[in-house]
């Protein structure tokens, strides 16, 4: 009669427990101490909802059905979580097939892309290992050459260099002092080619006589025109 009666409360307890719905979140177990005595244990079940952690207690007559629901929950969560999994690779790999039919009209498939399609036709459409549409380049290089040539790389260098010295001189003008500037502006104004002989005739000429030719040249050339 004994055993009658705790096969049937450990039956009910097992029929609460598969029917808890889930419920989100962890129990914790915890003590209090008061006045030198250990009171407990206390359960309380934790979540997180918009951010915070919520906490409820609990009796210890249910804690085994609050464990139940909260293992209910982890376990569909994962399930949710390995079917949306799943659908995104059947989705992509649906996708890869429709592309692959539209590049098979204009060209040829790769290796990796007949080897996929068997183990599709094999295993299913979910499967893992798709390969990419497009293969990966280590470095862009340019695309009439497709190599650094010695040539190209002297180039660069030359570039560097240039580019290097003219930051230099920049520099080195700000760091002048009044008299390497004057002495500067002096020769490059000596390295100035002397003017032409009729640029000199203008010079010894006088304002009138310089109005007077420009008049001359312009009613020449209109004449012309």
């Amino acid at each position: 009669m004994m055993m009658t009666s705790l096969q049937s409360a450990i039956g009910n307890q097992k029929s609460a427990i598969e029917a808890a719905p889930p419920l989100p979140g962890w129990i914790n177990t915890f003590y209090r101490h008061h006045k030198g005595k250990k009171l407990g244990p206390y359960y309380v079940r934790r979540w997180k909802a918009g951010g915070k952690i919520h906490r409820q207690y609990i009796r210890a007559t249910d804690i085994a059905k609050a464990r139940a629901a909260c293992d209910a929950h982890r376990v569909r969560k994962k399930r949710q979580s390995a079917f949306a999994h799943e659908y995104k690779r059947l989705e992509g790999n649906l996708n890869y097939l429709a592309r692959m039919c539209k590049r098979l009209r204009k060209r040829s498939l790769r290796d990796e892309d007949y080897r996929f399609a068997n183990e599709i036709e094999q295993h299913g459409y979910a499967i893992p290992g798709r390969p990419l549409l497009r293969t990966k380049r280590a470095f862009m290089v340019p695309f009439h050459t497709k190599c650094v040539s010695p040539i190209s790389i002297q180039a660069m260098q030359s570039e560097i260099l240039a580019f290097a010295r003219k930051k230099m001189n920049k520099v080195l003008l700000k760091m002048e002092t009044d008299e390497e500037k004057l002495a500067r502006w002096k020769e490059e104004r000596d390295s100035v080619p002397a003017p032409s002989a009729w640029f000199r005739d203008f010079e010894a000429m006088s304002r009138q006589e310089i109005e007077d030719a420009i008049e001359r040249f312009l009613s020449g050339h209109i004449q012309h025109k």
